[in-house]
């Protein structure tokens, strides 16, 4: 079975979490210095290190609700992880739904049709590491005097206009969790509070000091092997174990604990970082060797595309009509995983997104974890074999054959 790419750890990896093993380290000294590698990412702006990517997001909300407590609502683009819109439920906010463009990330177009009196912030995430248009994002929320988070969980390293992503606004988030650029983990897998706007920086920062320590980092990251590393043994124990621990349940309540990232994290985070060159080179070729066969097949639409983008995860569009469980049923059988994208979301009252109906439902994603063309070759044979297989005209029965001669 060829399976997704939920993170790429080399050797350095596994010797950073074996050293913290054996080391004991359950707290988070010594992570300031283990990140400031990372310091040249974001242009000198304060970083605060917390456990999970929402865990930034709320102490930002929250320090923007305390300078403008008459605004309740948080514009959220309609088709988003849904960590985002709990994460602005959670803290006692309003999520609005604002549409998506044809690359599935806020559309800065429609976004001053959304903004009233009552906007406190916009969140604008970069979709699968898609870059979105936060130039401009940026430019309508001064305009507007809304604040802005530049929300790059899913990717680091990249730039547009000089820029990194997750510097623009008024603040920054990074996350280390699975099928990120930088993959620390799952549960606390770290991520990264970039302080933009000075003037928030001493209520950020005072709020981050209250966090706790990290309660078990080691026992995070062996669940975290255990479930992607050996998923293909551990699928169906884990799903059931979740089931009856109430998991997702759990997390969609906000009881999971918010707190600082853990030495152990900072320690994994720092190895992906002396490798991210590399691994951003590799998946740009992955990229471009998919849309090539795309192209040449016309099986399927890659709606993200763009020459030399990098990509965190990548989907394809099947053509309409197809069931996307037939297809990944069939998939599955030809050895090959695949996931659904993110599931489209709608506050009352409001649309829904019309770009996000009209791609997400249909959108599937391939493994891109090949490192040569001949692997991405086989695995889009076997793709658009079953897509073939499906969009063939179906033999018509006897009984509808005897209605149209009649």
């Amino acid at each position: 079975m060829t399976q997704l790419p939920f993170f790429d750890w080399s050797v350095d990896e596994y010797r950073q979490l074996a050293a913290s093993v054996l080391r004991g380290e359950r707290g988070s000294e010594g992570v300031a210095e283990r990140l400031a590698e990372f310091s040249h990412l974001f242009g000198g702006h304060p970083v605060l290190p917390v456990n999970r990517g929402r865990t930034a997001l709320r102490i930002a909300l929250r320090a923007f609700h305390q300078e403008r407590p008459e605004r309740t609502e948080v514009i959220v683009p309609s088709y988003i992880c849904p960590a985002v819109p709990e994460s602005v439920l959670a803290v006692g906010l309003t999520p609005v739904p604002a549409d998506v463009g044809s690359d599935l990330n806020l559309d800065p177009a429609r976004l001053p049709g959304v903004i009233s009196s009552s906007t406190l912030a916009v969140i604008a995430p970069h979709i699968y590491a898609c870059p979105a248009k936060v130039p401009q994002i940026e430019a309508i929320c001064r305009r507007s005097d809304v604040f802005m988070i530049d929300d790059a969980a899913p990717v680091m390293g990249i730039q547009i206009e000089g820029r990194g992503l997750g510097t623009f606004g008024d603040a920054g988030i990074h996350s280390f969790s699975q099928s990120k650029t930088v993959v620390a983990g799952d549960e606390n897998a770290g991520g990264l509070l970039v302080v933009l706007n000075p003037r928030f920086e001493k209520k950020m920062r005072a709020a981050w000091a209250e966090l706790p320590d990290p309660t078990e980092p080691i026992r995070d990251a062996l669940g975290f092997l255990w479930d992607y590393r050996l998923r293909r043994y551990t699928r169906s124990p884990t799903y059931y174990w979740n089931r009856m621990r109430q998991r997702n349940a759990d997390e969609a309540a906000g009881s999971k604990s918010q707190a600082k990232m853990s030495a152990l994290t900072a320690r994994i985070a720092a190895a992906q970082l002396r490798s991210l060159d590399r691994r951003l080179a590799q998946r740009r070729e992955v990229v471009e060797r998919y849309h090539e066969l795309a192209v040449r097949t016309g099986m399927a639409a890659f709606p993200q595309y763009s020459p030399g983008r990098y990509l965190s995860r990548l989907f394809f569009s099947l053509p309409g009509g197809l069931s996307t469980s037939e297809v990944r049923a069939r998939l599955r059988e030809a050895g090959v995983d695949t996931r659904l994208a993110y599931p489209l979301w709608a506050r009352a009252g409001h649309p829904e997104s019309s770009a996000a109906r009209a791609i997400a439902p249909r959108l599937i994603e391939l493994p891109c974890h090949a490192t040569t063309s001949e692997e991405v070759q086989l695995m889009w044979a076997k793709f658009s074999s079953v897509v073939r297989e499906f969009t063939k005209p179906q033999p018509a029965s006897p009984s509808s054959v005897a209605r149209a001669a009649g």
